[in-house]
């Protein structure tokens, strides 16, 4: 389990990443209950399906199994103050904003990361900065495809500094150049074999 492996390291990682991964677990339970609400999900098999650990872990998920809208979901979160600042901002009715909402929040936490030294908590915030910014990409080039005004209606804007995000960029960048550079040497030999075996294969056919 990736948190109890968190945990084990101690520190400021098992803080930082505690932390991130309570709020990804806690996210997925939301979502879990808003997409099984009018199945045949029964209340156990929604609690199967919520991780044992959490902000909201155990009582928001007996409260949040027995939701059947969206109202009693709310109100569950709320009862959880880190929570109830992200629905403050969500009025009556704008359910579907609920996901930017919820990536705010989560790259608040990320780009808190990098505030902090010496932990390893660094590269998984990195890794989320990075998959926000290409769901950022995806939905501009959306909304190009498809003639839409408000291009940054869907965009989750953050500015993450510090020494810590500029050294964890480059070390990322410094091994992707590596992995390119080798990957790039092995195409070329495979595509040199290949070749040679074509030529032989057409000289035979010739001869």
């Amino acid at each position: 389990d990736f948190a109890a492996f968190c945990n084990k390291l101690g520190g400021t990682t098992a803080e930082v990443m505690s932390d991130l991964l309570a709020f990804e677990a806690d996210r997925r339970a939301l979502n879990i209950t808003l997409n099984s609400i009018g199945t045949e999900l029964t209340r156990d098999d929604r609690k199967k399906l919520y991780s044992n650990f959490g902000l909201l872990y155990p009582h928001g998920h007996n409260e949040l199994s027995i939701a059947e809208d969206f109202d009693q979901i709310r109100a569950a979160m709320e009862k959880v103050p880190a929570y109830a600042n992200v629905f403050l901002k969500l009025g009556y009715g704008e359910a579907q904003m609920l996901d930017k909402l919820l990536y705010e929040e989560e790259v608040k936490r990320c780009c808190a990361c990098f505030e902090q030294q010496f932990h390893y908590g660094v590269f998984y915030a990195y890794m989320k900065l990075r998959e926000q910014e290409i769901r950022n990409i995806m939905w501009v080039s959306e909304c190009v495809a498809q003639v839409r005004r408000g291009l940054g209606a869907g965009v989750v804007g953050f500015k993450a500094g510090g020494a810590g995000f500029r050294a964890c960029k480059a070390g990322f960048r410094a091994g992707a150049l590596r992995f390119g550079s080798a990957s790039a040497r092995t195409h070329e030999a495979a595509w040199a074999a290949g070749g040679t075996r074509r030529d032989r294969a057409s000289a035979s056919k010739r001869r």
